[in-house]
This record gives C-alpha cells, sequence and structure tokens, in this order.
C-alpha cells in the first residue's frame, strides 16, 4: 500500500536509506539532516548516524559525513541550535544487547551549520542518558528532555531473547530534564518524574504561558501518551499521567509558536499508520486543530521533526524506515 499524503503539506520523498536496508532517528536542523542506519536492529553494534545536506533547491539530501564508533553502536539523538550556525549534536554509544540500559554520552559542536565538526567530547553532568529535543527557556536556560532506566531491585533476569521484555522486567524507565546555565558548558539534572506507570521514554518539552513548561511522554505500557508540568524552570515536575491522547508508544514533535503549541504525532493504533499535526491555543489543555499529513496501513510512520522558519511556516521530517520525507504546513493552515 502506497503512503496517503495530505496535498496542502507539499510532502516529497527526498532520501531513500539504499544502499543499507533500515534507517531511524530523522533529525533536520536548517539544511542539516542525520539518520541512523547500519543495522535492521535498533541498536545494533552496526549503527552509525549518517549525516546529509538539504538542498532545497534541487530538493535532495547528499550525503557528506558519518558519526561513527569502531566498538559499538552510534545514535545520535538531538540537534540543539541554539544560535544560527552552531549545531551540537548530541549522540550516545550503546553496546551489544543493552539497549538503553548501558550509555555513553558524547556531544560534538559545529559551527559553520554542520559542514565541520569538534572532535567528540563527554558532556559534564549528563551520562548514561537518551537526549530528546532541547529547548532555550525564556529565563536563556538550556533545557534538554532525557530517559534513564533505573534499575528494579531483586534478582536480575538474564533472559535476553526479547530485548524489550527484558528491559521491562528487569528496570524501570523514568524521565527527566538536564539543564545548562552557562550555555551548554556544564549540565544539572532534575529531579527524576514521579509517576504509577513504570516504561516512560522519549519525553519531548515546550515552554508555555508564565515560563512553565510543558511535556509529554511516550509510554512502553500505555496507549496513550502521558504528561507532566513543571513551574520552577525545569527543575521539579508534577507526576506524570495520561494526557488522554491515543499514541502507539511513539515518539511525538512538540514546538512552541507564538502563543500555539504544535504537537506532529501518530493518533492512531495499534500501530503508526497515522500522522497528524495538531495545534493548541490553550497550553495544551485542547488541541482545537487538527491536520492530516499521511497515512499507509501497511509501513510506520515515524520520528517526526522539524522547525518554524523565518516565515512561520513549519518546516518537517519523517521516516517509515526505508525512506525520508520532508514537508511544509504553511501557517495558515496551522493557525487559521
Amino acid at each position: 500500500m502506497k503512503t496517503v499524503f495530505n496535498p496542502d503539506c507539499s510532502i516529497r520523498r527526498i532520501y531513500n536509506c539504499a544502499p543499507e536496508k533500515y534507517l531511524r532517528e530523522a533529525l533536520i536542523c536548517g539544511d542539516l539532516v542525520t539518520c541512523t542506519t547500519g543495522g535492521e536492529l535498533e541498536p545494533a553494534p552496526e549503527n552509525y548516524t549518517q549525516l546529509l545536506n538539504y538542498d532545497r533547491n534541487a530538493g535532495k539530501l547528499r550525503r557528506f559525513a558519518r558519526f561513527s564508533h569502531p566498538g559499538a553502536g552510534l545514535f545520535l539523538t538531538e540537534l540543539f541550535s541554539p544560535v544560527p550556525g552552531e549545531i551540537h549534536a548530541f549522540y550516545q554509544y550503546h553496546y551489544p544487547r543493552q539497549w538503553m540500559t548501558r550509555l555513553e554520552n558524547r556531544r560534538s559542536i559545529s559551527y559553520d551549520g554542520g559542514r565541520t565538526w569538534s572532535i567528540p567530547q563527554t558532556v559534564p553532568g549528563v551520562n548514561n542518558l537518551w537526549l530528546g529535543k532541547g529547548i532555550i527557556h525564556s529565563s536563556g536556560r538550556w533545557i534538554i528532555p532525557a530517559s534513564v532506566c533505573v534499575p528494579r531491585p531483586g534478582t536480575p533476569d538474564d533472559d535476553k531473547s526479547v530485548m524489550m521484555n527484558w528491559v521491562r522486567r528487569n528496570f524501570e524507565c523514568r524521565v527527566l530534564v538536564v539543564f545548562s546555565d552557562d550555555n551548554g558548558k556544564t549540565f544539572h539534572q532534575s529531579s527524576v518524574i514521579a509517576s504509577t506507570e513504570k516504561h516512560l521514554i522519549e519525553p519531548r518539552i515546550a515552554e508555555i504561558s508564565g515560563g512553565r513548561i510543558k511535556m509529554f511522554i511516550r509510554s512502553l505500557d500505555s496507549q496513550s501518551l502521558f504528561t507532566a508540568q513543571s513551574a520552577d524552570n525545569g527543575g521539579s515536575w508534577s507526576d506524570a499521567v495520561s494526557a488522554n491522547i491515543i499514541n502507539p508508544s511513539s515518539k511525538i514533535l512538540l514546538l512552541r509558536q507564538g502563543k500555539y503549541l504544535v504537537m506532529i504525532h501518530n493518533p492512531s493504533l495499534p500501530s503508526r499508520s497515522l500522522l497528524e499535526a495538531w495545534v493548541s491555543g490553550d497550553d495544551g489543555a485542547s488541541w482545537g486543530r487538527k491536520i492530516f499529513i499521511a497515512r499507509n496501513a501497511e509501513r510506520n510512520l515515524n520520528y517526526p521533526d522539524g522547525f518554524f522558519d523565518e516565515e512561520g511556516n513549519l518546516q518537517f521530517i519523517f521516516e517509515d524506515a526505508r525512506s525520508i520525507f520532508a514537508g511544509t504546513i504553511h501557517r495558515e493552515l496551522l493557525f487559521g
């Protein structure tokens, strides 16, 4: 079955992962696009992150470099740009049969829009974390959401025949944020967010009215997004509770534009067959506008990422494990 696209979103295929057979986690920052590939398992020791330059005139991506590690898999999970042209690539090394229970965090920085990069360095205050999409708060603080695996008490179960089941039996997956008040030189961790839900990962955050921060979170166990809120610039958080938004355990994109929150996600069960953009004018309490993006009953539509351009249009990408697609939602369609 072919993917059906909303013609008003100007969606086109911009990259096919051949000769690799599989890709994950497409990210975009200006004209820099990355995807993780190198193996059909996630994670796998062969994983590396391919860097691509997006030629907007040609509507194509061109490979030019990669991040890799000779002894471990590498996943790039965050491209953070505090000022135009400066990009912080946060990634982690992971090891066979460990998933996110053993991670080594690194950062490389580019000052020319992604063409050249600094030597990978450890990040003070960040270790064994799966980082997500960060924001710059109105206070000037850098805030980046993160996932962490916390071992459960008791005798470990070493049956790794099904990796995710091993993780659920031996660990609780929790979320928090890391924040920096010195422009990324050092980071500190918030409190871990409490919840009766045992396996929460891949949080996304946005600043809302009054300087508060809203978080939406993927659950590995429930068919719903979860949500939490901070009133002290990310230092402490309310308990994470169900947001009553259908979700097939998939990651979302959350952005703020003016007084609006915009979420691109999969409001479909049991699979990621549907991709929509939702718009809220009341800090995520309700979603008054819902825009269809794409549908495919046979293929998952995964990992949306994007940004608002200078004209206020939403530029976004997503992948279906084989190709990366790019589209535009004009501000008039989003906000009326």
